[in-house]
């Protein structure tokens, strides 16, 4: 079975024509860019005069699209998963960007402790699912209205974590080579 995209698109004719939502490209940090031409399109965008072209063709481009979320902050759990089930996590992590690039994390993030204790949890509750060894980060979106909304999984040691290497006992770097080589994993605090 063949994937199934659909987008829209105005003058579509054969493949040639605006498309309204469309792959454009991946930036130097791995985000995808979706638009047309140079623009960027962020919000609801009014399809009006706009027809919905699906495409079911043996090979599709790479891309995705997502809705743009309203958050209040973003927060990552950095956390360790040994080889025996044990795990270990730095609390919740306040990310602030700049230009779309982490600038400043804030630990412990200034959530309510529940929240923080639910962001825990479900990093728990993934890695055990996925059967992880190693470092974890998962990063949410923070909704206005409290909820927690994952936005990233990255299977490694992450930026948001770095503050471990000076804030921590034990470092995310050495808690991915603890887990990695069998080792008890180390006091997060």
């Amino acid at each position: 079975q063949s994937p199934v995209l659909t987008f829209w698109a105005k003058g579509y004719a054969g493949g040639t024509g605006n498309v309204l939502f469309a792959l454009r490209y991946l930036d130097s940090i791995g985000n995808i860019m979706a638009g047309s031409g140079n623009q960027f399109f962020q919000g609801s965008i009014n399809t009006s005069g706009w027809t919905q072209i699906t495409y079911n063709g043996p090979a599709v481009p790479v891309g995705a699209t997502a809705a743009f979320i309203e958050f209040s902050q973003e927060i990552s759990v950095v956390a360790a998963r040994g080889r025996d089930g044990s795990f270990a996590h730095f609390g919740a992590i306040e990310n602030e960007h700049a230009q779309h690039i982490l600038d400043i994390s804030i630990a412990p993030a200034r959530i309510e402790p529940e929240i923080a204790a639910e962001a825990v949890a479900l990093t728990n509750r993934l890695m055990e699912a996925l059967d992880v060894v190693g470092v974890l980060c998962v990063e949410f979106f923070l909704t206005h209205d409290g909820q927690l909304l994952i936005n990233e999984m990255a299977p490694r040691p992450h930026n948001s974590g770095h503050l471990t290497l000076d804030a921590c006992v034990t470092s995310q770097f050495e808690q991915q080579l603890r887990a990695a080589c069998g080792l008890p994993l180390g006091d997060t605090t």
